[in-house]
């Protein structure tokens, strides 16, 4: 029985954007750039668990693990929504849809007074 490749499982900081690369480095230097090249990143300066810890030793690695990759030292969950950014949209939307339904009602009445004469 033929032994399975090892590989990781790789994400872009704060994105849900990821692939998953062989594990054949030999150092974490080496690792960090051929995460930045498979990214297309400039750099990949550090790493993180999905926990947000950061990875300094190479030899806590393993098979199938899951690596954020990141080129500042501010890790954000892949692909998490930040509240105040939603909180935001969410408020923006509603007060569109109070002034678009205000919009109608001032232009239908007239139009349907109109309608009625004619």
């Amino acid at each position: 029985m033929t032994e399975r490749l090892r590989r990781l499982h790789v994400i872009k900081n704060a994105t849900r954007q990821g692939v998953v690369i062989p594990f054949n480095q030999s150092s974490l230097t080496e690792l960090k750039n051929d995460i930045a090249d498979e990214l297309r990143m400039n750099r990949v300066n550090f790493l993180f668990n999905p926990h947000g810890c950061e990875i300094i030793d190479f030899d806590l690695i393993r098979d199938d693990d899951v690596l954020i990759a990141s080129a500042s030292q501010h890790f954000e969950k892949p692909g998490k929504k930040k509240p105040a950014e939603t909180a935001m949209y969410t408020l923006l939307k509603e007060v569109l849809k109070m002034a678009l339904k205000m919009l109608i009602d001032t232009v239908r009445g007239p139009l349907l007074a109109q309608i009625a004469s004619a």
